[in-house]
């Protein structure tokens, strides 16, 4: 070291560096903490980008029904709440003429309501849940949190492709809806039109504040009959001009949040105890308030139609894609759509 060399010595860490011939010992800075308020949301519980985690639940388990389950709603209810998922996965036979209807309904005994009868006839059958006998017997009242359907024919890509109407009805009965054909869902304005082979996938909506009311038929052994509205939009699949007697492949989900049924004694009810999971209630003052922001951000059903398909095709067969479920998990348009909805809310919060 020469004999101009001078030192400086601190206490702080420091870092040596060397200017014009001379040595120098320059103390860092400490750094400065960041994202303190982000850090300290997650603290709180709250998703960074302002969303609460609630309501970003809710989101997804409305878009995609299938791979998010039900969660505690919390308005109108002093009694604890579980959540379950009445399902069906099965598989149908179309018409000759290649034609056939398929319907979602919130009801754990009618959970599919299908016509196979003809493009011009209305003759409806239904299938209920595989668990419908013990949701019955758990459960004495049910509300609708998000439901499903989605539907694959086993086709090949060089056949007859045929068209797939997807989309939902309004203010619906079993009455009502016994009077569709399948060709009468063609001419409906909310029927979004794709390719028959390629499947498709619709959701339920909730249409006024009743529709998150608890209702017995959800979860008995009755179901919703005769002229008794739905109280939410009814998700459907229609396909016509597939070729003759094409397998399509169903698979149901009904999300609910339930009572616990007080006969029987499965669980005590007690006004005073809270949800420790939380509700959604927890995040909004009321339902119209909820609800009246989110419909502007949500995706129509057809909508999500391309993003569904596009996690049905990442597979090779109808049966990989329905049982095995890590595969058909978040496909690419959906993890694309799920980003658009949050970022499009975010600017409200």
């Amino acid at each position: 070291m020469s004999r101009r060399s001078k030192v400086l010595v601190v206490s702080r860490p420091t870092t040596v560096m060397e200017v014009k011939g001379q040595t120098l010992a320059v103390a860092q800075q400490p750094r400065r903490r960041r994202n303190r308020r982000r850090r300290q949301s997650r603290k709180l519980g709250v998703i960074p980008n302002g969303i609460g985690k609630y309501t970003r639940a809710y989101i997804k388990t409305l878009v995609d029904p299938f791979e998010n389950g039900a969660i505690r709603l919390g308005w109108g209810c002093l009694a604890p709440t579980s959540t379950v998922t009445a399902y069906l996965r099965t598989s149908l036979t179309s018409n000759a003429d290649g034609s056939i209807a398929i319907v979602a309904q919130p009801c754990a005994k009618q959970l599919l309501a299908s016509n196979v009868a003809g493009a011009s006839t209305a003759t409806w059958t239904t299938a209920s849940a595989t668990d419908y006998v013990a949701l019955g017997t758990n459960f004495s009242d049910g509300r609708v949190v998000s439901m499903g359907i989605r539907a694959y024919p086993s086709i090949a890509a060089t056949s007859i492709p045929g068209q797939c109407l997807v989309g939902h009805l309004v203010a619906q009965s079993p009455t009502t809806l016994a009077q569709f054909t399948p060709n009468d869902f063609a001419g409906l304005q909310s029927s979004h039109v794709c390719r028959g082979y390629e499947g498709g996938s619709s959701t339920s909506r909730p249409v006024d504040p009743n529709s998150f009311n608890f209702y017995p038929n959800t979860v008995d052994t009755t179901g919703f009959t005769g002229g008794t509205e739905m109280p939410v939009s009814i998700p459907y699949i229609v396909f016509l001009g597939l070729p003759a007697s094409t397998v399509v492949y169903v698979e149901i989900a009904l999300n609910l949040e339930v009572i616990y049924q007080q006969l029987h004694g499965v669980a005590p009810i007690n006004a005073n105890e809270t949800s420790p999971e939380g509700t959604l209630s927890d995040e909004w003052p009321s339902i119209e308030r909820m609800w009246s922001f989110l419909r502007e951000s949500l995706p129509t059903p057809g909508q999500f139609t391309e993003a569904a398909a596009s996690v049905w095709n990442t597979v090779n067969s109808p049966l990989q894609g329905v049982v095995n479920a890590p595969q058909t998990r978040g496909g690419p348009r959906a993890r694309n759509l799920f980003s658009t909805i949050f970022d499009t809310m975010n600017g409200y919060f």
